[in-house]
């Protein structure tokens, strides 16, 4: 056996649905793993994984996440990560225009009166994960039609949306 170690190769989910639904047409593990140039055990590792994965990828709204992201670790605060998204997305089908200050607050918000126990720091690094995580690529909402009434703030957008949480 050689002593050769192989480069590790990150393989995105996308590539990884695809191959998973090779899998499911009859191909062989050993011939997607060579193609992909991992090993045959990392093919079986999804296989064994394909719910998970398919989960994963049918909940993401936008396609190209699929092309960057490459593991489906969960953020360390998952609850307030999924209500801020659930807020998110509320705001912007109203047209709201929400920049990272306001996220940051409205995260630290629900860190508060969710969880009970812990630190939780909404950075500008967190923001920039959960960004990253979501596929946001811009916060600014452009067009006199989404424009938001000045007078409105976000902290009262955000506590009339949790208060039906």
């Amino acid at each position: 056996m050689s002593d050769v170690k192989r480069k590790r190769l990150v393989v995105t989910m996308e590539q990884k649905l695809k191959a998973i639904e090779r899998l499911d047409k009859g191909e062989s593990v050993k011939s997607i793993s060579d193609e992909l140039g991992v090993g045959v055990t990392t093919v079986k590792d999804w296989k064994r994984n394909k719910k998970s994965i398919q989960d994963y990828c049918t909940q993401i709204e936008s396609e190209k996440i699929l092309t960057s992201r490459c593991n489906l670790k969960k953020p360390t605060n998952e609850i307030v990560d999924d209500v801020l998204w659930l807020w998110f997305t509320q705001e912007r089908r109203k047209g709201t225009p929400i920049s990272g200050p306001i996220l940051k607050e409205n995260a630290m918000a629900l860190h508060a009166k969710i969880e009970n126990c812990g630190t939780f720091t909404a950075s500008d690094g967190w923001l920039a994960r959960w960004k990253k995580r979501h596929g946001i690529h811009f916060l600014s909402i452009c067009g006199e039609k989404l424009s938001a009434d000045p007078g409105a703030s976000a902290g009262t957008v955000f506590k009339s949306f949790f208060s039906r949480v």
